[in-house]
């Protein structure tokens, strides 16, 4: 798997939003020797330039 920039996810375990979530509300992850990271925002904050509201998760093969 390569780098990517914009776009969708192509997830390791399964849709990436349910990893921001779970961050936001304060679980920890285990990251391993191999995975990917997603940093998500959504179209309307990303229009406005509110990089403040990107969110990041991260999965593990």
């Amino acid at each position: 798997m390569g780098h990517q920039v914009g776009g969708h996810a192509v997830p390791i375990q399964g849709p990436v939003e349910y990893g921001v979530t779970s961050g936001a509300c304060g679980s920890m992850h285990a990251w391993g020797d191999v995975g990917a990271l997603y940093w998500l925002i959504r179209p309307e904050e990303l229009a406005v330039r509110r990089f403040g509201q990107v969110r990041l998760t991260m999965q593990c093969r």
